[in-house]
């Protein structure tokens, strides 16, 4: 199975290992790489101990055990994710907490 016809698009990838993850798969950087392989940036694992770590990688086309293609509202909403996350605890820490109301009061009175 092959990548390439996913590019620009989140896919969801079943490996013959029985694992799966969640990635993009991006164009070549040069045309010396193996021909069965992708190059492709996991962004969701399926757990923790997954053979398959978070990142870029080349995958080889004989793991692939079958492609799923994500909805486009789920791709869209990864994609605004990832790109425009908050940093909360960065800007926790830069902000004058002491300024901040202690009490917050929701409706009329």
């Amino acid at each position: 199975m092959n990548l390439r016809d996913y590019m620009g698009k989140y896919v969801k990838v079943y490996t013959s290992n029985l694992d799966w993850f969640i990635c993009e798969p991006l164009e070549e950087v040069n045309e010396s790489h193996r021909a069965d392989e992708s190059r492709i940036e996991i962004v969701v694992r399926s757990s923790e101990d997954s053979a398959y770590e978070v990142g870029q990688l080349f995958l080889k086309h004989i793991e692939i055990e079958r492609i799923e293609e994500l909805d486009m509202n789920i791709q869209e909403g990864l994609r605004l994710t990832l790109n425009y996350s908050p940093d909360i605890k960065n800007v926790y820490k830069t902000t004058d907490v002491a300024r901040l109301p202690q009490r917050v009061l929701f409706g009329k009175r």
